[in-house]
C-alpha cells in the first residue's frame, strides 16, 4: 500500500513505474528535396505533354463531328426545298452588270424556313438588295448552321459596299458547289444524271481575305445594295474547276486536318482527303458529265 510519500514519488517520477508513462522522442515531418521536386515537376510535364495531343485531337473529332451534322441537317433542308417548289433554289439572284441589278439573295436564305428559322425569313424583303434598309441589319445574324465550330472566325465580316459605306455579314462556312446551285439556277433532282450520291451540292470555305477585304460564305448571298453587288465578299456558291485541289486557297477548303467536308446531292456528308485525285474531283461537281471514275466515297 503505497503513503502519501510513495504517491508523490511516483507523480514525480512516472518512468519508474515500468516505464508506462515513458515519454516517445519527437518526430519531424520530412519534406521534399529540390531534387524530388524537380523530378516531380518533370514528370508532370511530360505527362501534360502527352496527353494535350490527344486532348486536341477529341476536341477536333467533336468540331468535326458538328461540322458533319450542319452540313447533313443543310442537306435535309435542301431536300424539303426541292420537295415543296419541285427544285433547288437558285444559288444567288445576280447575273451581271450587263443585266439589271438583281437582289443578291442566295440558296441559304430560300432554306431558312426549312431550317427552323421562320422568325428570321420572314423579316427579309427579297424584293429588295439584301445590304439596304431592313435587310441591311439582318444580316448580320449568324445561323449557327452554316458555321463550321472548326473555324473560329469573328462572327461577321465588313464588307466594302459599291455604292460606297459598308455593311456587317455574318460569318458562314458553306458555299454550293457550282454544278448545283450557281446564279440564277434552278436545278432539279431528275437533271443530275451523274447520280445525287456522286455529286457534290456544298462543300467547305473557310474566313479568309483576298487582297482587296475579307470574305466569307455568308446565308444571305451575294453582298448587293443599291448601286451594284460585291461578288468579293460573301461567296454563296464556287465551282470546282479543272485541276482544282482539295483543300487548296483557290478552291474548297477547311480547318479540319487533311481534308474538307462535302454534302452530296442525296444529302449523305463525305471527308474528301486533301490527296484526292483531281481529276476526281472535277467529275464529282459536274452534274451530267457522265465521267467513269472511282468514287472516294
Amino acid at each position: 500500500m503505497l503513503n502519501a510519500h510513495g504517491l508523490e514519488s511516483l507523480r514525480l517520477n512516472p518512468g519508474c513505474n515500468g516505464g508506462v508513462a515513458r515519454r516517445l522522442p519527437s518526430q519531424h515531418a520530412r519534406g521534399f528535396t529540390i531534387i524530388e521536386l524537380l523530378v516531380v515537376i518533370a514528370v508532370t510535364s511530360l505527362l501534360i505533354a502527352l496527353l494535350l495531343p490527344a486532348v486536341q485531337q477529341a476536341r477536333e473529332s467533336a468540331r468535326s463531328t458538328k461540322c458533319k451534322n450542319h452540313l447533313h441537317q443543310i442537306g435535309i433542308a435542301l431536300h424539303s426545298y426541292h420537295d415543296v417548289h419541285r427544285t433547288l433554289p437558285p444559288g444567288s439572284l445576280v447575273v451581271g452588270p450587263a443585266f439589271p441589278l438583281q437582289s443578291g439573295w442566295g440558296w441559304g436564305a430560300f432554306i431558312l424556313p426549312h431550317l427552323e428559322q421562320s422568325t428570321l425569313y420572314n423579316q427579309l424583303n427579297f424584293n429588295a438588295q439584301n445590304a439596304i434598309g431592313s435587310n441591311r441589319l439582318l444580316i448580320s445574324q449568324v445561323v449557327p448552321t452554316f458555321v463550321c465550330p472548326s473555324d473560329t472566325a469573328p462572327p461577321t465580316i465588313t464588307a466594302l459596299l459599291p455604292g460606297g459605306g459598308s455593311a456587317a455579314v455574318a460569318h458562314g462556312n458553306y458555299p454550293g458547289v457550282e454544278g448545283m446551285l450557281f446564279p440564277i439556277s434552278s436545278v432539279r433532282f431528275a437533271h443530275v444524271s451523274d447520280g445525287l450520291s456522286q455529286t457534290l451540292m456544298v462543300g467547305e470555305l473557310v474566313q479568309g481575305r483576298n487582297p482587296l477585304a475579307e470574305f466569307t460564305s455568308s446565308w444571305c448571298g451575294v453582298v448587293t445594295d443599291h448601286m451594284d453587288h460585291q461578288f468579293n465578299a460573301s461567296l454563296p456558291h464556287l465551282p470546282i474547276g479543272p485541276g482544282a485541289v482539295v483543300n487548296s486557297s483557290s478552291s474548297f477548303n477547311s480547318r479540319h486536318p487533311g481534308g474538307t467536308h462535302f454534302l452530296a446531292g442525296d444529302a449523305s456528308v463525305h471527308f474528301l482527303s486533301a490527296s484526292t485525285d483531281s481529276g476526281v474531283y472535277l467529275a464529282l461537281g459536274t452534274i451530267n458529265g457522265g465521267e467513269v471514275v472511282d468514287s472516294p466515297f
